[in-house]
């Protein structure tokens, strides 16, 4: 009987959850809850995304839930608390509906809980890739590439380069050239360029306090005297979380596949693979977005709020194809979940999932068209293997998974 109690308790945190009515304490129950067990994270994403369930959900805001879960407690043998008959007689048309809901919940979690489901999942892999992990270039303004250490997790740029433990890792990093007897002139401008391969991930430091993160096949270039420029420039190709460095005599720029994107201290994302489009999510603070195809070469570097949009928290820039810009409000913990170490999607389409994990596991993907064009939401940690990710997946949409070394496909369904 506990089990069944503890299963209503569970099945009304996630209606409530639905309806956007918990309290502080009941989101750390329903989050304990879902980190305590994957089959539990399993069971709310394929819960979550019925929309005739979180239909019927909305009548909880009104009506006397705990009424509700008495009536469906007694059809399971359990004995109700009393409660007045004309009281009765009155709510239970409204509430009919939301009981129903929360038994279908509470349902859905006892049969996937049910001792007969509590033996080990069985492996419908033969084969599986392990998550990506810290890996990144640094290639210096003379030219040299070091391969940054996996056991750490950023890189610090300076007069020295370190890593963010503060372990040294070349002194006078910022000399431009270096004879054998490791003298050094200075004052000859030249790129460092910052690379994360598919499969991998670093944060970098820069001159200035900005930190940026890279997320896995992403590439950063800076000058080597990047700080004493009157604009702090960089390139992004793939995706970074900026944290900037407040200046406000210096704005920091960023271009990235064709947008500038202008800021004087502030913290966002910006998503600009190849073939893509380049997505900005602003955080915190304010950013001007504007396509470098949208305004005369001579003034890309100063457009004004004419020729691009001024983003506020919480808002996201895309730049078309044409080379325009929209904006939206979106959710910003999705659009930067990848930084905290989750996947999260929502209502995404298959093809663009797909596409974030053959970057982090370093994998293909075949997928036809008619599985492209489905939508998932789910999250899941980012340090998962790659079959737990697939096989969340599989139990929410149907949709079956094959590896072949490192590739993964899906076999007509």
């Amino acid at each position: 009987m506990d089990s069944i109690n503890s299963t209503f308790g569970i099945g009304r945190l996630i209606a409530k959850h639905l309806t956007n009515a918990l309290n502080a304490a009941e989101e750390q129950q329903l989050d304990a809850w879902i980190k305590a067990d994957e089959k539990h994270a399993a069971i709310f994403n394929r819960i979550v995304v019925h929309e005739t369930l979180a239909a019927a959900l909305i009548e909880m805001q009104q009506i006397n839930t705990e009424l509700a879960l008495a009536n469906v407690k007694s059809r399971l043998g359990q004995q109700p608390e009393q409660q007045p008959a004309a009281q009765t007689a009155k709510l239970w048309k409204r509430y009919i509906g939301a009981a129903a809901a929360v038994a279908a919940i509470a349902f859905g979690i006892w049969f996937f809980t049910a001792p007969r489901h509590l033996d080990d999942r069985r492996d419908n892999y033969s084969n599986d890739i392990a998550p990506g992990s810290n890996r990144a270039t640094l290639t210096m303004a003379n030219g040299n590439t070091i391969h940054l250490s996996q056991k750490k997790s950023g890189v610090i740029v300076g007069d020295a380069l370190t890593y963010d433990d503060g372990s040294e890792i070349l002194r006078d990093a910022l000399d431009d050239k270096q004879d054998n007897n490791g003298s050094s002139s200075r004052g000859n401008e030249g790129p460092i360029t910052a690379i994360t391969p598919r499969g991998g991930t670093y944060s970098i430091i820069l001159q200035d306090g900005t930190k940026v993160w890279l997320n896995a096949d992403s590439k950063l270039e800076f000058l080597s005297n990047y700080r004493n420029k009157l604009q702090r420039i960089v390139k992004l190709t793939g995706e970074g979380y900026f944290e900037v460095a407040k200046d406000r005599r210096r704005p920091f720029i960023v271009e990235s596949n064709g947008q500038q994107t202008t800021v004087l201290g502030t913290h966002f994302n910006i998503s600009a693979y190849k073939g893509e489009g380049v997505k900005t999510t602003l955080l915190e603070g304010s950013v001007h977005v504007a396509s470098l195809f949208a305004a005369p070469k001579a003034k890309r570097a100063t457009a004004g709020p004419e020729a691009g949009r001024i983003l506020k928290p919480g808002q996201q820039a895309v730049l078309t194809a044409s080379n325009s810009i929209t904006v939206q409000t979106v959710n910003v913990e999705e659009a930067v979940a990848w930084k905290a170490g989750d996947f999260e999607f929502n209502d995404e389409k298959m093809s663009v999932i797909m596409k974030k994990l053959e970057r982090w596991y370093d994998v293909d993907i075949v997928v036809n068209e008619q599985i492209a064009d489905r939508e998932f939401t789910g999250k899941i940690s980012r340090s998962r293997n790659i079959s737990r990710v697939l096989d969340m997946i599989e139990k929410t949409t149907g949709i079956k998974f094959k590896i072949e070394g490192r590739r993964v496909i899906a076999p007509d369904q």
